[in-house]
């Protein structure tokens, strides 16, 4: 998440949460369900790619540096019960958007963070799920076998590999927001709506589509865009959500 601070400075939030909570509880403000680990500097644009996975990946591992040592030995914690356990942690699970999860991965981009499926061959996947990716299995390949599964080979370790069961693959998993409400809808089938009545329409189309979109009458939980729809430059995830019931 890229979050834009006092003046024109941006930064990397990292936040984590435990995995047992609600993610009403987790989401609500006050609740305190995600502490923040640590601010990352915005990446300038088009820098070495592997500078800047290093970059990332040492970061990311310092963040974590007191996880590793309670995964593999234990720490002691008192439960809400009083009653002390030995408690190893465990990364779960990491939510990000896609150029994230392939900094995360060290994959290729355009390839799955998760399994090798081709990207340029997705149409033969009938119903057979593709071969998840095997972190292991990947240390003891060639620069040629890594390539072709779409992934790097840097002089560096993914940050991941410290800690223990932690298979980085298996914990990215699809988030709504930037892969269905931004990717499918906004980034893929409205850029290709647009596109289309453009071409059949002319340029001014979109002027009669912000007169649509304001023409949405009065209803509970509707949002009514006005005439600005498409001048919206900062969308938010409940924008995306009023897009698509609209």
């Amino acid at each position: 998440m890229l979050s834009t601070l006092s003046g024109d400075k941006s930064a990397w939030p990292v936040y984590m949460s435990v995995g047992n909570l609600a993610k009403e509880k987790r989401r609500a403000v006050k609740s305190n369900g995600l502490i923040l680990l640590g601010i990352l500097p915005k990446i300038p644009k088009n820098p070495a790619r592997e500078t800047t996975r290093r970059t990332f990946h040492e970061a990311i591992r310092q963040m974590l540096r007191p996880f590793e040592s309670s995964g593999r030995e234990g720490v002691d914690i008192v439960c809400a019960d009083g009653y002390t356990r030995k408690i190893f942690s465990r990364i779960a699970t990491w939510i990000a958007d896609y150029p994230e999860m392939v900094t995360l991965t060290l994959v290729k981009s355009m390839w799955c963070p998760r399994c090798k499926c081709i990207p340029d061959n997705l149409s033969a996947l009938t119903g057979t799920p593709s071969t998840p990716r095997d972190p292991v299995r990947y240390a003891q390949m060639s620069v040629e076998e890594l390539e072709a599964v779409g992934q790097w080979r840097f002089d560096f370790d993914n940050f991941a590999v410290h800690h223990a069961h932690c298979n980085i693959y298996h914990a990215i998993n699809p988030d709504r927001l930037h892969q269905l409400l931004k990717g499918v809808l906004k980034d893929h089938t409205w850029k290709w709506v647009c596109a289309y009545l453009t071409q059949e329409h002319g340029p001014h189309v979109m002027e009669r589509i912000d007169q649509r979109f304001a023409e949405i009458p009065p209803f509970s939980d509707l949002k009514n865009f006005g005439h600005k729809f498409s001048q919206i430059s900062q969308w938010t995830g409940a924008e995306y959500k009023h897009m698509l019931k609209v």
